[in-house]
């Protein structure tokens, strides 16, 4: 066994915080020592960055974030998808759905930064993406607890 197969047998042992030291590790190797973020490609979800930009109705690129914003933002996209993907099977099956289903799932972060009386930068949104769960709770009561999650995507796969 090479080292390489040595490395990619014991990722699946590793906890989630050695998992994102590793993750960082790798891209400061892609990206180089200085972490500069100036390919799209280095946005661990174009789609669900889309999604956030759509939501806040500004356009918005990697270029206009600083390498910390962009490292944090794949870290709690990283974490709401791999949640998503527990909670609501099948969000991100169809590209067109995921867009429509994660703009949904911002705009109801927006609405809830208001209802707080916080004003909803992309900032503001990047350090709330861990309510997520707690926020579509609150907008599909019940649903996520009782295994129904994929059911919330019916509506969007229902409209052609």
């Amino acid at each position: 066994m090479n080292v390489k197969d040595q490395v990619l047998s014991l990722l699946p042992k590793l906890n989630q915080a050695d998992l994102r030291a590793v993750h960082a590790l790798c891209q400061s190797l892609i990206n180089g020592p200085t972490g500069a973020f100036d390919e799209p490609g280095s946005l661990t979800n174009p789609t669900l960055f889309k999604a956030l930009g759509k939501a806040l109705n500004v356009t918005v690129t990697p270029a206009n974030l600083s390498p910390a914003m962009i490292k944090a933002l794949n870290v709690k996209m990283g974490d709401m998808a791999a949640w998503l993907n527990q909670n609501v099977p099948g969000w991100n099956e169809i590209k067109i759905l995921e867009l429509a289903f994660a703009t949904m799932l911002f705009e109801l972060l927006v609405k809830d930064l208001l209802s707080r009386q916080i004003k909803p930068t992309i900032g503001a949104v990047i350090n709330n993406i861990p309510r997520m769960p707690k926020i579509l709770d609150k907008a599909f009561p019940g649903y996520i607890n009782a295994g129904m999650g994929k059911l919330i995507l019916t509506a969007f796969k229902s409209r052609k």
